[in-house]
């Protein structure tokens, strides 16, 4: 889990001391003075790791300052709100329930830290960055990693969202719909998005004729909480097994189609073998979000330091999209180099 000592948002650790001794329970037993750094990964919300005197840690969460592309992409209250239901519905519910770290509060007061951020438990676990998990040797080990990322998803979409009280979180029905809407028009801002020298993003190659194809392709619906980023960057694993203890990054879920997190997940299956060894942050970007990460590069809010990397191919990944919806990307054994790998 790689860490800044130099942060690249504005971080004021004094006012953010004074917020969280007077809103954490008491239970964490909070001691000054405290440290930050922050994470070098994650791309649409700076996160912190803050540690007390005698230790104790917690994450903070938090929006990019400045005016921002899309709300969406950023709603760290939203995330929040699942976090904090899908944690007490694992104490209601011991048959239903996914690993996520316990929040402790949200901050939406803007003299704090500048924008609205959120405090949640820390988990000490494994994050895998690369999708071949080169770290792990045993193929079969491999194996065990990826199932046990495909058991957890299926228990989260065996949550029934009513019971854990996100009736209101989301539209139930028609979700490919609004996302091949909200796509297009977040696409379209991006595009014109410009640098101090005037450079802009530019438009995403085939975008039209891929959306009419998503359109014609779309699936029946199905409803359940779909997290909308899941990938195994975002997945929090035990120390020594292949036990995921937490699932972060939260922003993009809703209520939704199932099936859009199992293609997030296996999205890395399609890329050529020069992407191969790439971190998972990058295989699994889709075109609209790496176009997004592109235009925070050109606006100097991009929190994470790999963005330039992720900025610089968003077109090639728009192309890909183009070329498996045209049949001219041919799915053969040369188009799944992490599968031949693993």
């Amino acid at each position: 889990m790689r860490l800044a000592s130099v942060f690249g948002t504005p971080f004021d650790l004094a006012k953010l001391g004074l917020y969280l001794a007077k809103h954490l329970p008491p239970s964490f037993g909070l001691v000054f003075p405290l440290t930050a750094r922050q994470f070098k990964f994650g791309q649409s919300n700076p996160t912190f790791l803050v540690a007390d005197a005698h230790g104790h840690l917690l994450v903070i969460r938090k929006k990019p300052p400045g005016t921002l592309m899309s709300q969406t992409a950023h709603a760290v209250e939203r995330e929040y709100w699942v976090l904090d239901s899908l944690y007490k519905h694992r104490s209601s519910d011991q048959t239903t329930w996914v690993p996520v770290p316990q929040v402790y509060l949200l901050c939406q007061d803007h003299s704090v830290l500048g924008t609205p951020f959120y405090a949640m438990e820390y988990l000490n676990g494994r994050i895998f960055e690369n999708i071949l998990i080169p770290s792990v040797i045993s193929v079969e080990n491999k194996k065990k990693y990826f199932y046990s990322a495909i058991d957890t998803l299926v228990r989260l979409h065996c949550i029934d969202y009513r019971k854990a009280g996100l009736e209101e979180y989301g539209k139930s029905g028609g979700y490919y719909q609004r996302q091949l809407k909200r796509l297009h028009q977040v696409s379209q801002i991006q595009a014109n998005i410009q640098d101090k020298n005037g450079s802009n993003v530019g438009k995403l190659v085939h975008l039209d004729d891929s959306l009419a194809w998503l359109h014609k392709n779309i699936v029946a619906d199905q409803i359940t909480i779909v997290h909308g980023d899941y990938k195994l960057d975002n997945l929090v694993f035990h120390l020594e097994k292949p036990q995921i203890i937490g699932i972060l990054d939260w922003e993009l879920s809703t209520i939704g189609h199932p099936l859009s997190d199992l293609a997030n997940f296996l999205m890395p299956w399609y890329f050529s073998k020069r992407q191969s060894g790439m971190a998972s942050g990058l295989y699994d970007a889709l075109a609209v979000i790496a176009q997004g990460i592109a235009a925070r590069v050109k606006r100097g809010q991009a929190s994470s330091h790999i963005a330039n990397s992720v900025a610089a191919i968003f077109q090639d990944m728009a192309d890909r999209l183009h070329g498996i919806t045209t049949n001219s990307v041919s799915l053969d054994e040369s188009h799944f180099p992490c599968a031949a790998k693993l």
